[in-house]
């Protein structure tokens, strides 16, 4: 018997739409530098988590009371409204209009661009468009190009990338992007979490588990990471550290959907073990790699 892994982190990433709407990245400028239009775009985001169709109103209005100058926070907040909708193409019809409206001013803050960008990106993905959100991936990235912002921004962008990149079934890019992601910010534990979905994904165990090492060593205790590390030693024919981990899981965040995978885990090993012959005691009894097409929920 096969184990089959539910979506997995990764995949879980590219499939549908994320349980929040696409998350800016703050703005570059420090909280005592905030202006006057930066404080009513904070609390236009914060209506749009409470009441976006109040939040799509402030942000229509807002925009009708610019007649110069830049329209691109009130259409930040529009596109964020529209994201907690889960109206994901009109989030990123919004998010793009105000990255080309902040682009087309004179030295435009480079984060907050590069931000906008990925919004648009974020928005095209849950939308289904990969291909869309890889080029507003990569124009974030593009935003960023010889700038001085932190190195840990970009690697944000490169594990958007390597989504987008799985769901064009571009895996050896995808593995490429994260691996710059995981240089760009060595303290990231989800970036090295999805180094080892992807590369336990096609095969390559040896990487995997040395991914999900480091990613449980910046993050120890996180479910995602000891559900990974199970199917990875669980592959590898270690099905005692695999139950471990999927134990751990379901005692230490009981009702979780986490723990109701790992439970199900659980299950598929217990009915291997009972469905196989007893093996000698130099064989190890190990499920088979899933292939690609057997994951899902």
């Amino acid at each position: 018997m096969t184990i089959l892994p539910l979506l997995s982190p990764l995949l879980l990433l590219m499939q549908g739409a994320p349980a929040e709407p696409p998350a800016a990245n703050p703005p570059a400028n420090p909280p005592q530098a905030m202006t006057l239009a930066d404080a009513r775009l904070s609390g236009c985001l914060a209506q749009a988590r409470s009441d976006s169709a109040a939040a799509m109103a402030e942000a229509d209005q807002w925009r009708a009371e610019i007649t110069s100058g830049s329209r691109a926070l009130p259409l930040q907040c529009l596109g964020t409204a529209y994201a907690n909708r889960s109206m994901w193409a009109e989030a990123e019809a919004a998010f793009a209009e105000a990255a080309a409206d902040l682009a087309a001013r004179p030295a435009p803050d480079p984060r907050r661009l590069s931000a906008l960008h990925a919004q648009a990106g974020n928005a095209a993905l849950a939308n289904g468009d990969a291909a869309g959100a890889l080029a507003r991936f990569n124009a974030g990235l593009g935003a960023l190009a010889g700038t001085a912002v932190p190195g840990r921004v970009a690697a944000g962008l490169h594990v958007d990338r390597a989504r987008a990149l799985v769901a064009l079934s571009r895996d050896d890019d995808a593995a490429q992007a994260l691996i710059f992601a995981q240089e760009g910010n060595p303290q990231d534990a989800t970036a090295f979490l999805l180094g080892a979905t992807l590369a336990r994904r096609t095969g390559r165990l040896a990487d995997a588990a040395r991914a999900i090492a480091v990613a449980d060593a910046l993050s120890p205790g996180n479910p995602d990471i000891m559900l990974e590390g199970g199917l990875i030693a669980a592959l590898a024919g270690d099905d005692m550290t695999a139950a471990s981990a999927w134990r751990r899981i379901v005692e230490s965040t009981p009702g979780s959907e986490t723990a109701a995978r790992a439970q199900f885990y659980l299950q598929q090993l217990d009915a291997m073990r009972a469905d196989e012959p007893a093996a000698p005691a130099t064989q190890a009894t190990s499920p088979q790699a899933p292939d690609s097409q057997e994951i899902g929920r």
